[in-house]
This record gives C-alpha cells, sequence and structure tokens, in this order.
C-alpha cells in the first residue's frame, strides 16, 4: 500500500475526533456549571480564511467564510468551504478523483479566552457536495456530514482577530480535513 501524502491529513482528522470526543465530559461538565453570577457579554463576528484542503487522493486550496456568535450558553455558528483541486496533486490514473468539493454546515461549541488569545471548539450538522471525475464523465455528489473545528485566535483589537483553524468534514463520500488562516472581523470583547 502506497504510503500518500494526503494520509497525514486523515490522521489529523482522526486526531481531532478523538480530542474532541475525550473533551466532551469536560465540555459538558463545564456547560453545566452555575454562571449565573458570571455575566459573559454576547460577541458576534464574521470569519475569513484560506489554506490547505485535503483528504484520500485529494489536495487543494480552499477558503471559508463564516459566522459565529458567543452566548453565555455556547459558540453558534454557521460556515461555507470550498476545495478545489490543487495543479501541483499528482493526477490518478483510471478510477475517480475528487475534483472540487464545497460544504455549508451549523455548529456548536464552546470557547474560552485567555487574555487576548480566544480557543474554540464545535461540531455540527451539515452539506456536502462536490466532483468526482472518472473515465466516462464526471459524477456529482450530495452528502450529508459532520464538520468538526478548533481554533485558536490573537485578538490584538476590539474588533480583529488573526489566527489558525483546523477542521475536518466527516462523510460518506469524501472526508476531508483543511488547516486555514483566519481573520475575524466583529465585537470580539
Amino acid at each position: 500500500m502506497k504510503n500518500r501524502p494526503t494520509s497525514h491529513l486523515n490522521q489529523w482528522a482522526r486526531l481531532i475526533s478523538v480530542v474532541f470526543i475525550l473533551n466532551l465530559p469536560s465540555i459538558t461538565l463545564s456547560a453545566a456549571q452555575d454562571t449565573s453570577s458570571v455575566e459573559r457579554p454576547t460577541k458576534v463576528w464574521a470569519r475569513l480564511g484560506a489554506g490547505v484542503v485535503g483528504g484520500n487522493d485529494f489536495v487543494g486550496l480552499g477558503g471559508t467564510v463564516g459566522v459565529q456568535y458567543s452566548t453565555p450558553l455556547g459558540l453558534i455558528g454557521a460556515r461555507y468551504l470550498e476545495a478545489s483541486r490543487s495543479t501541483v496533486d499528482p493526477a490518478t490514473l483510471g478510477g475517480s478523483r475528487l475534483a472540487e468539493i464545497s460544504e455549508i454546515s451549523a455548529s456548536f461549541g464552546l470557547s474560552t479566552e485567555l487574555s487576548v488569545v480566544y480557543l474554540s471548539a464545535s461540531a455540527g450538522l451539515g452539506t456536502v457536495w462536490g466532483r468526482m471525475q472518472k473515465v466516462g464523465g464526471d459524477e456529482r455528489f450530495t452528502v450529508l456530514a459532520i464538520p468538526l473545528e478548533a481554533q485558536v485566535i490573537i485578538r490584538p483589537l476590539r474588533v480583529i482577530g488573526v489566527g489558525a483553524m483546523l477542521s475536518s468534514t466527516i462523510n460518506s463520500k469524501k472526508t476531508i480535513t483543511s488547516a486555514m488562516l483566519v481573520l475575524q472581523i466583529g465585537k470580539l470583547y
């Protein structure tokens, strides 16, 4: 079996899943704590990102745009992600390969702030659609997906944040993983 360069991205997807599942009990406990005496202001922002997207037999460049809303109950978000095969990705002879993929999803998660550093993790439900290149012609598909996402953002100003996002979209056709640099604009404090 060949060791494909994208197998590392699948390993990252598995790692994100395991870390999220292992932290689920602590997330549940922290969400269940009495926070009535602590007032957390509501925050909302738009997010733009660009980076590398990959999966099994797929390496491409992608971008994301989304909104997130932080409430005392948790982090609510919606995102659109799109990626196309990179021209440096080697061609596969015969069979089929993913040419482009898009996702739209909604998520719920938790976040914490450490001074100017903002950390968040979320999961949700979405739809993925794309195009597979085949020898006899292209095949289009649409499937349900489970997006997992983790972010580290540094907020030097009250309205701007920059950082990194690592996400994985689990679905029945092609699980994809992305690493992106992101920019947040909005009410961050």
